[in-house]
């Protein structure tokens, strides 16, 4: 959708942006929020087409790299993330883990043990992390994916919830297995 609005650094002036949503599901497979992405338009005669050119590039940049957004809620311990990432960890699209220990049990066994304390580290010192781990496929197939997240802390400076997008690396990471064999 487009907006249009004015902000405190030119409070005179309208400005337009160009917004594209997705759903955020819950534990139970319902929408329960929902994230944006949001990007200026230049101003122009063929405001338009470059709307909607950018809506398709945005709508690109998660579907057609495969890129999924998620975000933890710590104190709730409730995870939501769009249904791309459910299928790279080899749920149907809507299914949502049981939280961190459900997203866990979702992650291969060699791979559980770091991943958890790199989460740990970036909810206790808030800041962001890159993690690469495995898991399995719908087909039963090893998957390796990328993750990289960041805290968003709370008034009192503590992490209330962790943001982040992930994608797959399986060919990659196949070929620097082979590389390092070789």
């Amino acid at each position: 959708e487009e907006l249009v609005a004015r902000t405190r650094a030119e409070p005179g002036r309208d400005r337009r942006w160009v917004a594209s949503w997705f759903p955020l599901r819950g534990d139970d497979g319902t929408v329960q929020a929902a994230a944006g992405m949001l990007l200026e338009l230049p101003e122009s005669a063929d405001a338009g087409f470059e709307l909607r050119a950018r809506e398709q590039r945005m709508r690109l940049a998660m579907e057609g790299t495969g890129t999924g957004y998620w975000e933890w809620d710590v104190a709730a311990d409730r995870i939501r993330w769009t249904d791309g990432l459910a299928t790279l960890h080899g749920l149907a699209p809507g299914q949502v883990p049981a939280g961190h220990r459900g997203f866990l049990e979702l992650v291969h066994p060699d791979d559980r043990a770091a991943l958890e304390a790199a989460l740990r580290r970036a909810v206790d010192e808030g800041h962001e992390y890159v993690h690469e781990y495995r898991v399995r496929d719908h087909d039963g197939d090893e998957v390796w994916l990328a993750t990289r997240g960041r805290a968003i802390p709370d008034e009192g400076g503590r992490t209330a919830v962790l943001v982040g997008l992930t994608a797959e690396v399986t060919e990659r990471r196949r070929r620097e297995d082979a590389l390092s064999f070789l």
